[in-house]
């Protein structure tokens, strides 16, 4: 079964497609194995889980839409919304933990039905990446299913000399004159606090920048780099899942 991703990444117009090979468990893989092959890694939002999946890039290649893809596109038959009792019940039960944890993201699914095929999948991806064109937007497609979305939210950057983790949370509307609130700096400082705890507990040295905003197109974040001056190949993997998940997604 074939395996393919397209992605794009933040403020960039390059359009890339990967085609995906052997499986692989990510915290299994030597320092030289990271080395010298490409990965991309899809794996489940399980922090408990031992295993992170990745797979070998077998080719990796740039990407260009047909001239006619849009068309392609038709409008769904929404299915279910999610029954308001429940929801209802929901904000109440959080509201109650809220009373002793300090940040939970609430989120409700709206299901569709549609005709998913190949040419809908790629046209969703485009008007996704055109749409937000600073974040980094993504389509997994292995034939029977596919995973698609788009997220300003880089948890870590690595070169040979230097490591950035971001720290990004933190919203307001771009179009609403709202400013930022103590709200706002609080959600932001719980993810800047556990990514320097975690970094002070594993005795790595880093910096941190001034704080900032970014503009995604729809809605603000408030954003702090942290910098490793000192970039060892052979922790890297393991630094990162000790950062992910951060509180940005609770």
């Amino acid at each position: 079964m074939s395996k393919t991703v397209y992605l794009k990444y933040p403020n960039e117009n390059v359009l890339f497609k990967l085609t995906l090979g052997k499986e692989h468990d990510l915290t299994k893989l030597s320092p030289n194995e990271l080395k010298d092959k490409s990965y991309f890694t899809f794996t489940q939002f399980n922090p408990n889980k031992e295993s992170k999946t990745c797979f070998e890039i077998i080719r990796n290649e740039n990407y260009e839409f047909k001239d006619n893809i849009e068309q392609t596109l038709e409008k769904p038959t929404e299915i279910y919304f999610g029954d308001k009792a429940v929801y209802l019940d929901k904000v109440n039960e959080i509201i109650a933990l809220l009373k002793t944890n300090e940040k939970m993201v609430f989120s409700k699914t709206t299901s569709f039905e549609y005709r998913w095929e190949k040419s809908s999948r790629l046209s969703f991806f485009k008007l996704l990446s055109e749409k937000y064109t600073s974040a980094f937007t993504y389509l997994f497609d292995d034939d029977n299913y596919c995973w698609l979305g788009a997220t300003p939210e880089r948890l870590m950057y690595s070169n040979q000399n230097l490591i950035e983790i971001d720290s990004l949370a933190g919203t307001i509307n771009v179009e609403s004159k709202a400013t930022w609130t103590e709200k706002e700096f609080k959600e932001q400082n719980l993810v800047s606090t556990h990514i320097a705890s975690t970094l002070v507990q594993n005795d790595i040295k880093f910096s941190v920048s001034p704080r900032t905003e970014i503009n995604t197109g729809v809605v603000k974040h408030l954003l702090t780099k942290f910098k490793i001056h000192e970039n060892k190949n052979e922790k890297l993997i393991d630094l990162i899942f000790k950062i992910h998940p951060t509180p940005a997604v609770a």
